[in-house]
């Protein structure tokens, strides 16, 4: 399993980057929340901008917002 890191916003390219390369949709992720790893998927909406989906569960991602994160080894 990777070391978890922070996801950054790039606010030139619009793109939340991982390592340094940026997350397309579709691309899964493992989010930290309260001491757990929970898989979610990253999506672009027109209206909210970049989301994470968990388990039918839609969060909006601020720009100015860094999680621990790491890729999701299923994808």
């Amino acid at each position: 399993m990777s070391q978890a890191t922070g996801l950054t916003y790039d606010r030139a390219s619009e793109r939340w980057c991982l390592d340094g390369q940026d997350l397309h949709c579709g691309d899964g992720l493992e989010v930290r929340v309260a001491g757990c790893w929970l898989p979610v998927r990253v999506e672009w909406q027109d209206r909210h901008g970049w989301v994470l989906f968990a388990d039918g569960d839609v969060v909006r991602l601020l720009p100015s917002r860094s999680l621990p994160v790491r890729r999701d080894p299923r994808y």
